[in-house]
C-alpha cells in the first residue's frame, strides 16, 4: 500500500495538522470537512474559503445540536451563494 494508510490513522492526523499549520489549504479543508474541526473550519470561514463556508454550513445546518447552530449553517451557505458560489446555490 502507498499512502496515508500505510502510516496510520493517528498518523494521518498529525500529518495533516502540521500541513495545515504549515498553510497547506488542502490540510485545512480536509480537518474542517472531513474531520470535522471546528476551528480550522472557522479559519477558512473568517478568510472566506467559499467551498468551506458551504459545506461545513451545510453539515450544521442537517446536523447541528441546536437551533442556533442549524440557523448559522444556513446563513453560511447564503453567505456562499450571494458571493456566486455555484454549489452554495444549489443547496439553497
Amino acid at each position: 500500500m502507498d499512502g496515508l494508510d500505510d502510516i496510520g490513522e493517528h498518523n494521518a492526523i498529525n500529518l495533516y495538522q502540521r500541513a495545515a499549520a504549515g498553510g497547506f489549504e488542502r490540510a485545512q479543508r480536509h480537518l474542517a470537512l472531513i474531520s470535522r474541526h471546528p476551528s480550522w473550519a472557522n479559519y477558512l470561514i473568517s478568510k472566506g474559503d467559499l467551498p468551506t463556508m458551504t459545506f461545513y454550513g451545510a453539515t450544521l445546518r442537517t446536523y447541528g445540536a441546536t437551533e442556533e447552530a442549524r440557523n448559522e449553517g444556513q446563513l453560511l451557505i447564503e453567505s456562499a451563494a450571494a458571493r456566486g458560489y455555484p454549489e452554495a446555490q444549489s443547496l439553497l
